[in-house]
């Protein structure tokens, strides 16, 4: 088997190449570097290799042939998956006021990694492929992970997760499910819990804007029966352009170097800057 830290910088080099656009449009022509960085990541143990297997299928994830990949080979469910078990053998980044019952993965993951994961899951889930696939896991498990990214004291991964919750919304069990479980009652209690969140320093996201994110979603479910066609309300906060074309079909015929804008995360101590391009 191959040494971890060889393991490591194969991953960083092409997370490296990933990071710019002809970098992406050279690894994307055709689904084989994607089957092989999904097999690995749903192998990979947590550490620095997995974060940076994670980053690559992130940044990859900006092209929609590989969504759709990413979607046929079930990235969807192991993401979920990712946020929602706990791993044996390893412990929390920082204490936790959760018992034990409680903690989820998604609390033993580094930053690097709960933020790509989030950004990947809502690409995915933008798609209607993605979310039906998000609409097969069971309702329970999605809300339970959903909600606790929604109340995550990271704040950067929260418009993640209200992405991820207003496509999986347009599931009919879904929606069913979070009526049932008085989501919009948990939703109130994160809008008020907002309201005392101070404005942060820089150019991060700020409380207010989560806080108009969620009243979009809560206005949702104040509604008796399950939006349907609003997703292109210019209105919608949540809306993204990355979901107008329904015909998987089209993505065959798309130009090599186009690319969804979609929103991923910032770079970090993770990436390598490249200054003038």
């Amino acid at each position: 088997a191959m040494a971890t830290p060889i393991k490591e910088a194969y991953a960083r080099f092409f997370n490296t190449i990933v990071s710019i656009q002809l970098g992406r449009n050279h690894l994307s022509q055709n689904t084989f570097f994607v089957h092989f960085f999904i097999k690995k990541f749903s192998q990979a143990s947590d550490g620095v290799y997995r974060d940076h297997l994670l980053g690559i299928l992130q940044k990859l994830s900006l092209k929609r042939k590989i969504q759709s990949a990413l979607i046929k080979n079930g990235a969807v469910g192991i993401l979920v998956n990712l946020l929602d078990v706990v791993e044996p053998g390893i412990n929390p980044k920082k204490p936790l006021s959760l018992s034990e019952s409680e903690v989820m993965n998604l609390h033993y993951l580094s930053d690097y990694a709960l933020e790509y994961c989030t950004a990947l899951l809502m690409n995915l889930c933008l798609r209607s492929a993605g979310r039906k696939k998000a609409g097969n896991i069971p309702t329970e498990k999605l809300l339970r992970v959903i909600k606790e990214l929604l109340r995550h004291e990271d704040i950067e991964v929260r418009p993640y997760a209200n992405g991820i919750l207003y496509s999986a919304l347009q599931v009919k069990r879904v929606w069913d499910a979070a009526k049932e479980t008085n989501l919009a009652g948990s939703l109130t209690q994160m809008i008020n819990d907002l309201d005392n969140e101070q404005e942060r320093s820089g150019d991060g996201v700020q409380p207010q804007e989560v806080k108009k994110q969620f009243e979009y979603i809560l206005k949702q479910l104040s509604k008796e029966t399950m939006p349907v066609g609003e997703a292109k309300n210019s209105e919608d906060p949540n809306y993204d352009s990355a979901d107008e074309d329904e015909n998987e079909e089209a993505d065959e015929y798309e130009e090599e170097d186009e690319e969804d804008e979609i929103i991923e995360p910032d770079l970090d101590t993770n990436d390598l800057k490249f200054g003038g391009l």
